[in-house]
């Protein structure tokens, strides 16, 4: 996940959000266990969750401004 720990390291939630996304995603594709599906996603969820709550507050925010 090099590019999950790229991400944090240079504070870019939202880029190490997606590769645990795609992680995840190819993870269940690629036809693994969905135990072990399950446990990386829920092991990279507070990344993921963090990033969705970032983005909706910035909607939000710019949505506010335009009116």
């Amino acid at each position: 996940m090099e590019g999950y720990q790229s991400g944090l390291e240079t504070g870019d939630i939202e880029w190490a959000s997606y590769n645990c996304m795609h992680y995840c995603k190819n993870l269940f594709i690629s036809g693994k266990e969905l135990e072990l599906v399950e446990k990386e996603q829920a092991s990279y969820q507070s990344v993921i969750v963090k990033t969705i709550m970032n983005s909706r507050y910035t909607m939000h925010k710019f949505g506010c401004r335009q009116r």
